[in-house]
């Protein structure tokens, strides 16, 4: 397989993962009772939109624009599906699932290809947020588990 379609194939799925992980943060948000939580699950969630945004921005400059029907597809069909919507999952759990696998999306372009610097921008920001939802999966363990 070339090169450029095993970017492009990973660059989609972060995209998907993306956009997945963006509508979870939402409905976490609407869940939080905590309005400081709340304002990082939106933020996040806003944060998640920008580098989906991105994303798109730079597929579209190494792609072209309307040169790649794929490409095309991506940009005006977005993935609404949410494999989670029938689990009875917590949302801190779900959400600190899909950064964890946007981590492992990411480590595994940025090692593998030499890709723009915006990639390692993104997934020090993710780490940064599986740190938060780490640390507050623990502070709701200690709350109501002792």
């Amino acid at each position: 397989m070339k090169k450029e379609f095993k970017i492009f194939i990973l660059l989609e799925k972060i995209l998907n993962a993306l956009n997945n992980s963006r509508l979870e943060y939402l409905k976490a948000a609407d869940k939080s009772p905590y309005p400081e939580y709340k304002r990082f699950l939106n933020k996040t969630a806003t944060t998640r939109n920008k580098f989906y945004q991105d994303l798109m921005a730079v597929l579209r400059s190494y792609y072209g624009k309307s040169e790649n029907p794929v490409l095309n597809k991506i940009d005006y069909i977005k993935i609404v599906t949410n494999p989670y919507k029938n689990l009875k999952t917590d949302h801190l759990e779900i959400i600190l699932n899909l950064d964890l696998k946007l981590v492992e999306l990411y480590e595994e372009i940025t090692k593998k290809h030499e890709v723009s610097g915006i990639l390692n921008e993104q997934l020090d920001q993710i780490l940064d947020c599986v740190k938060i939802n780490k640390n507050k999966i623990l502070d709701k363990q200690v709350v109501f588990y002792h």
